[in-house]
C-alpha cells in the first residue's frame, strides 16, 4: 500500500498586516492519500458500500475491494469495447452501464453474484452518463440526447426493469448541447428532487421535483459555447444547496466561471471564486454534515477543499489524474482515475 500525506500549516508570522496576537490558532490541515489498487484502466465511477468499494472501468471491467482485507477481484461484466462509466449500488444489487452504443445496463445481485442485462439500447447517438438511485427502488440514468431531448430511464422496481421518458415530456436541448461521462455525476438526486446538468454550446440545469414526471430547465453562468466546456459534475447537499462545476477541458487550469452554487433548489445559480480555486474540475462532492460548506473536487489541477460554501479554496494535494469521489463519511471518501483508487482521510 502507498501512502502520501500532504500537509498544509498556516503560520502568522511578524509581517506586515499580520496581527502578532493569535486567538484562534489556524488549525493543521492534512491529507492521506492511500493507495487500494492500481493497474492499467480508467476509471470513472465509484460505489461505496459498507465492506466494500466497486468500480467501473473500461474494457468492461467490474472491480471489486474489500476493505477489511484489502483483496480486490476484477471481473468481465461486458465487453472488451465497453466503458463501465456509471455505476450504482442497492441494498441488493449493484448497478453498472455502458457508456456508448449499444448502451448495456446490467445488474448484479448481490446475494448470488449473478449478473442479468436489465436494459439495452441501440442508435448512433446513444451515449449514456451517469446513473443514481435515490433509494432501494427507484433509479435513474441519463445521457446525451436522443431526438432532441436529453435521454432519461428509470426504474421503480429496484432495477429489475427499465423505461425511457418519452421527449415530449422534457424540456429540449439546444444544438450541441449534451452531459458529461467524467465521473458520473452529471446527476444528483435528494428525495424526489433530480436534477441533471448538460455542457457543450449550453450549461444548463434540468429540474424535476417529481421524480421525473414534470420538468423545469434554467441557464446557468457556468463556462460554455465550446464542445468541451460547461457543467461536467452536479451535486446536493441538501433539497436547497447544490454546487455545479466544470470549466473548460481544453484549458485545464482556467477556473474562470467554472463553480457555481444555488440556495433555492437549482432555480438560480451564482458564481463562486471566479478566477480563483481549481481549473477543470472533474468532480464535485458535498462533505457530510457540513451543511452545504464544505466541498471537495478532483480534477486537472488537483484535489481542493472549500469550507466555506465554495468562497475560498485550499489545494490539498496536487495529484491531477483522479476523476471522480466519493465519501463515506464526514473524513474519509474514495477517489479514482487514471490506473488507481485511493483513500482520502482528511484530518
Amino acid at each position: 500500500m502507498k501512502r502520501l500525506i500532504v500537509l498544509f500549516i498556516v503560520v502568522c508570522g511578524w509581517v506586515s498586516g499580520c496581527a502578532p496576537r493569535l486567538a484562534h490558532p489556524q488549525p493543521l490541515t492534512s491529507l492521506t492519500i492511500d493507495t487500494l489498487f492500481t493497474g492499467k484502466a480508467s476509471i470513472r465511477s465509484l460505489a461505496v458500500g459498507p465492506s466494500d468499494i466497486w468500480f467501473g472501468a473500461d474494457k468492461g471491467r467490474l472491480g471489486q475491494i474489500h476493505l477489511a482485507t484489502g483483496d480486490i477481484t476484477l471481473r468481465q461484466i461486458d465487453t472488451l469495447t465497453s466503458e463501465l462509466r456509471s455505476i450504482a449500488m442497492t441494498r441488493d444489487a449493484l448497478f453498472v452501464l455502458n457508456v456508448g452504443s449499444p448502451a448495456t445496463l446490467f445488474r448484479l445481485d448481490m446475494a448470488n453474484g449473478k449478473e442479468t442485462l436489465v436494459y439495452r439500447e441501440d442508435g448512433a447517438s446513444v451515449f449514456y452518463d451517469s446513473m443514481v438511485f435515490r433509494d432501494d427502488t427507484h433509479g435513474v440514468a441519463i445521457g446525451d440526447p436522443v431526438g432532441g431531448c436529453l435521454s432519461v430511464i428509470q426504474t421503480n422496481d429496484g432495477g429489475h426493469h427499465w423505461t425511457k421518458i418519452a421527449c415530449s415530456r422534457l424540456p429540449q436541448t439546444a444544438a450541441g448541447e449534451a452531459a458529461f461521462a467524467s465521473s458520473n455525476t452529471c446527476v444528483s438526486v435528494k428525495g424526489h428532487d433530480l436534477w441533471m446538468a448538460s455542457g457543450g454550446q449550453k450549461a444548463r440545469v434540468f429540474h424535476s421535483a417529481d421524480h421525473g414526471t414534470t420538468w423545469s430547465v434554467v441557464d446557468t453562468p457556468i463556462r460554455q459555447g465550446e464542445t468541451m466546456t460547461g457543467i461536467f459534475s452536479i451535486a446536493f447537499a441538501d433539497a436547497h444547496t447544490g454546487m455545479i462545476a466544470g470549466g473548460n477541458y481544453d484549458k485545464p487550469t482556467d477556473n474562470g466561471a467554472n463553480k457555481a452554487i444555488t440556495h433555492d433548489g437549482g432555480k438560480t445559480w451564482q458564481l463562486v471564486s471566479d478566477g480563483q480555486g481549481p481549473g477543470y474540475i472533474s468532480c464535485i462532492q458535498a462533505i457530510p454534515g457540513s451543511k452545504g460548506k464544505g466541498w471537495v473536487t478532483v480534477g486537472a489541477t488537483g484535489i481542493h477543499r472549500s469550507d466555506d460554501a465554495g468562497q475560498t479554496w485550499r489545494l490539498l494535494s496536487p495529484v491531477s489524474d483522479l476523476y471522480t469521489v466519493r465519501f463515506a463519511s464526514p473524513t474519509v471518501a474514495y477517489a479514482a482515475g487514471r490506473g488507481k483508487v485511493v483513500r482520502l482521510t482528511f484530518r
